[in-house]
């Protein structure tokens, strides 16, 4: 997974899990592993959504009757069905 420069972040509703996207098209998950009070949390990469032509400049994340859906906007939303 190559580095990306993030534009927009959005936690999951249950906070387990972490969106980042940026200027490259791109939306990477990542899962939040939060076992130890004194230990700072670690990242689990899970996947990466390619988005079509524009940069990714917003994110959020809702629970709907349907599930978590990650909307992501280049101008012009659209939704994804992460989990």
């Amino acid at each position: 997974m190559a580095s990306h420069e993030i534009w927009s972040i959005a936690f999951s509703p249950d906070n387990h899990y972490i969106a980042t996207a940026g200027e490259d098209h791109t939306t990477h998950i990542y899962r939040i592993h939060d076992d130890n009070d004194n230990v700072a949390p670690t990242l689990e990469y899970i996947t990466e959504l390619k988005g079509k032509v524009m940069a990714v400049t917003a994110l959020d994340w809702r629970t709907t009757a349907f599930g978590d859906l990650l909307v992501a906007s280049s101008g012009i939303p659209y939704l994804r069905d992460v989990i």
